[in-house]
């Protein structure tokens, strides 16, 4: 009887272990593209892809990453950001599906993207130490409340904190 008790115990704990799996949330929230074309396309393309190659490899460690890669006007400046409470490989996983939709802003010289679990900009500019205020915010339904992030205020919190 002990046995069956036992086999019965394992067997619910198997099945449970089936049910629990991270999220990534990477359901869209918000995404503001830029207003100007890009300076020069054909360098812009090389620019971006390399800033995001860094920046994959810096969310793979710490779930936070910027990068500058270019020069002049063809500069991409990018971060990206996931919430504290995403683990590194669902941060990872929001990451990549920021990564394949913030280029529908292109030929524009910048974006933003905000999903439930992470947030990415780029820019032909430093933005790094901007501060928008309420202007940058997006709201986050989670458990049905809906909160409000300040993005900028996390970015540099972050930054400072990795």
């Amino acid at each position: 009887m002990k046995i069956a008790i036992q086999m019965v115990c394992l067997l619910g704990s198997l099945l449970l272990l089936g049910r629990v799996a991270g999220d990534p949330r990477s359901f869209t929230v918000e995404m503001k593209c830029g207003k100007q074309p890009q300076h020069n396309t054909t360098l812009f393309v090389p620019n971006f892809v390399a800033a995001m190659d860094s920046i994959r490899e810096q969310m793979q460690r710490s779930g936070f990453g910027k990068a500058v890669k270019g020069s002049g006007p063809d500069t991409n400046y990018v971060l990206a950001q996931c919430y504290g409470d995403l683990s590194l490989l669902d941060c990872v996983l929001c990451y990549a599906h920021a990564r394949t939709v913030l280029p529908q802003c292109f030929p524009y010289n910048g974006g933003r993207i905000f999903l439930d679990g992470c947030f990415m900009r780029s820019e032909n500019y430093s933005f790094f130490e901007e501060y928008e205020g309420h202007e940058d915010k997006a709201s986050l339904s989670m458990l049905g409340e809906c909160i409000c992030i300040d993005i900028e205020l996390l970015a540099l919190v972050g930054g400072a904190c990795s």
